[in-house]
């Protein structure tokens, strides 16, 4: 059987933003698997991307995540209500990250938040632009990458 460590690492993270989202429904509305063209319900979740790198020592390949990501959407309304809502669900997702860091299927690898920088989510519109607030959790540190080890054929 091949290699499913992409999958497997978007099933662990999506896993773990679904018990977060279930927990708190009021933080995040709903999680996507990717980033959808429109957010109709915000605060949300959405999983970016999963770009990797691949190294092979003798027989074990060793791929880790070097662009690995979800991004928390909240409208722009108020600042200051916007932020302190923002930097709340904020501490409360690295919290979660960090209690699932072993939630790879088989404990082949370790799922590793090592980053959360605010960032503005746009999207064009045929009436002009609309401006979100975010936060992008990542997971691609490469002194800490999320990553996994598998032998060789």
């Amino acid at each position: 059987m091949g290699s499913t460590f992409r999958t497997d690492a978007r099933a662990a993270i999506k896993t773990v933003l679904d018990a977060f989202q279930a927990a708190n429904p009021e933080r995040v509305k709903v999680v996507y698997r990717a980033r959808p063209g429109a957010f109709p319900a915000t605060p949300c979740i959405y999983i970016g991307g999963s770009d990797e790198a691949i190294t092979y020592t003798a027989q074990t390949r060793n791929r880790q995540m070097t662009d690995f990501s979800f991004v928390l959407v909240d409208n722009l309304i108020d600042a200051s209500t916007s932020e302190d809502r923002m930097d709340a669900t904020v501490d409360l997702l690295v919290d979660a990250c960090w209690n699932a860091f072993n939630s790879m299927p088989g404990g082949r690898g370790l799922l590793q938040l090592t980053s959360v920088r605010d960032v503005d989510i746009v999207l064009e519109g045929p009436n002009g632009n609309t401006v979100y607030r975010g936060a992008r959790f990542g997971f691609d540190d490469p002194r800490n990458p999320t990553f996994v080890l598998e032998g060789g054929p």
